[in-house]
């Protein structure tokens, strides 16, 4: 009898153990349960794992660029670099010139003009002068022609000049600015040729004709007068 008694004991303590358990809160009845178990080597796993390295942002030199700064501003020659006799014609003239390409063209027009006129003039005296037969006017005439032709030349190379000196610095139409230059130049050459020709005449021992070769150089400074007036319009 005390045998039995015994097992019925044992087994009323594992039901009451087992029933204890299943009526405890769920982390004691946790302990039982493969969830459990995965979950705990789960968390044991991660907090043997290294913390993961942040990324280290490289910043690599910067490599300077190639310096494309332009070059320090062209200044263009202005008006009030010409001669001031050259202003002064300008300002007579009432005619606007902002830049010395420009200032330049219109003087030595205005100055041609002038020019041509005084050619004019010396062509009809000598007309007259031949008629009248009168050597000594017609020499005196030349002489003063001469004048007229020595200060044309000097003024046309002075344009030439005053261009060439500032090239590089003419703005946007320097290359036909440059070539007015070089007409200036041979324009003056061919007036200077002329003007020697007529200072080897001797009108008193060629009487009529060397007033007939004063009027033909008279007449070939025209056309060169004409022909600057011209190609500075063109420009």
């Amino acid at each position: 009898m005390a045998p039995f008694i015994l097992v019925v004991g044992l087994l009323n303590i594992v039901l009451g153990y087992f029933l204890a358990l299943a009526l405890a809160d769920p982390p004691l009845f946790g302990l039982l349960t493969h969830s459990f178990w995965l979950h705990a080597l789960q968390r044991i796993a991660s907090s043997l794992r290294r913390p993961p390295i942040a990324p280290v942002e490289v910043h690599e030199a910067a490599v300077p660029e190639a310096s494309e700064e332009p070059g320090p501003p062209v200044v263009v020659a202005r008006a009030p670099e010409l001669p001031e006799a050259w202003q002064q014609t300008l300002r007579e003239e009432g005619i606007p010139a902002a830049f010395l390409a420009g200032g330049s063209a219109h003087v030595l027009r205005f100055e041609g003009a002038v020019y041509r006129d005084r050619l004019f003039t010396a062509e009809s005296r000598a007309r007259q002068f031949q008629s009248a037969q009168d050597s000594a006017a017609v020499e005196q005439l030349a002489a003063d022609l001469r004048f007229v032709n020595v200060d044309w030349v000097r003024k046309l190379r002075q344009g030439a000049d005053l261009i060439e000196d500032r090239t590089g610095r003419l703005g946007a139409a320097e290359a036909e600015t440059l070539k007015l230059a070089a007409f200036l130049r041979d324009e003056a050459a061919q007036v200077s040729d002329i003007d020697r020709e007529i200072h080897t005449l001797d009108f008193r021992a060629e009487g009529t004709l060397g007033s007939r070769r004063l009027l033909l150089e008279l007449h070939r400074l025209l056309h060169l007068a004409n022909r600057l007036q011209d190609e500075i319009a063109a420009r």
